[in-house]
Formats: structure tokens, C-alpha cells, sequence
């Protein structure tokens, strides 16, 4: 049988692909898995290290899913096309589970300490470096790329607009300082 820590994380895994991560109802999660409160305290410190934790299991999985698909594409430019085009697909497929994975609050923590666990972000930042023709940092391309990614994901998560492959293309273009072609 599974260890009390697993469960937990596989009910909130489930609860999140059903609802909003602001909606998280530590009660709910628990007695779903038929655990108490206490038992949450014992395995976590807090709902913010559940939120650490199972953000870092869905960016193994997206890395997964996602990057190693995307090897087959082409390039690395070629790569990060494939990638926002997945992600846009993973968010109409996933649409909870992927607002967690871009927004909840625990991305703050994972983001400052350049968690190298957050396997999908470490994957992003190689494809910037192999990508990057301006005299910049990899760190300020990266920045840029990743705000448009996430941006955009929000747009499209919300409706506002639709994927549009060849904004992303020239977007992307200009970004890392190619020519547009």
C-alpha cells in the first residue's frame, strides 16, 4: 500500500485535475484519501510544501511529455516552436493542471533558487542557451521567452486569444535574435 506522503500527493494530483489550485481545500484532499489533518502535518510543513513538491513531480512529467517529443523536431529554435505549440495543446487538454504548473505560488521559491528539480524549466533554459544569437545573457533571454510563454498560455487559458503558430514563430524569431523567415 501506498506511504501516507504518496497518497496525499496522488489525491491532490487528482483534486487539481478537476480544479482550480486556488480553490485547494486541504480538508477535502484529506478526507478524500481518507487521512485526517494530522496526518497532512506529519508528512508536510505546510499546503505550500505540497505545492513544492507536486510542482516539481508535473514538471518531470510535462518534461517528459513535452521536451523529449520534441527532440525529434529539429534544432533547438525548432524544439521551443514544438514546445509552445504542446504546451498551448496541454492547456486546452489540462487546463487546472497546467494553470497550477505555470502559476501557483510555490514557482516563486523554485524560480529564485534555480531549483535544479524543476527538470521542464532546466530543459528550457539549455534550448535558450543553444537558441540565443543576441549579446545578452542567457538569463534575460530566458526571462523573455518565458514571460511571452506564460503570457500568452494565460491568454489562450482564459480565451482573450487563439494559438497562433506564426505569432509564436516571429516572436520567437525576434527574441533570440535571428532573422525572420
Amino acid at each position: 500500500m501506498q506511504d501516507t506522503r504518496t497518497k496525499i500527493i496522488n489525491n491532490a494530483l487528482n483534486w487539481l485535475s478537476d480544479h482550480n489550485y486556488q480553490d485547494f481545500s486541504l480538508r477535502q484532499i484529506m478526507q478524500t484519501a481518507g487521512l485526517t489533518t494530522g496526518a497532512f502535518y506529519r508528512n508536510f510543513r505546510d499546503k505550500e510544501e505540497l505545492f513544492h513538491e507536486i510542482t516539481l513531480i508535473l514538471s518531470q512529467k510535462m518534461n517528459q511529455e513535452l521536451l523529449e517529443h520534441s527532440e525529434s523536431s529539429g534544432d533547438a529554435f525548432d524544439q521551443l516552436l514544438t514546445l509552445a505549440q504542446r504546451l498551448h495543446q496541454k492547456f486546452e487538454q489540462e487546463p487546472q493542471v497546467m494553470n497550477f504548473l505555470f502559476f501557483n505560488d510555490s514557482l516563486l521559491g523554485i524560480y529564485q533558487q534555480k531549483e535544479a528539480n524543476f527538470a521542464f524549466l532546466s530543459e528550457i533554459m539549455q534550448l535558450v542557451h543553444q537558441v540565443n544569437q543576441k549579446n545578452i545573457p542567457d538569463q534575460q533571454l530566458f526571462v523573455q521567452i518565458w514571460s511571452f510563454i506564460q503570457g500568452y498560455s494565460l491568454l489562450i487559458h482564459h480565451g482573450i486569444v487563439q494559438y497562433d503558430s506564426s505569432l509564436v514563430r516571429m516572436t520567437l524569431l525576434e527574441f533570440a535574435g535571428r532573422n525572420l523567415k
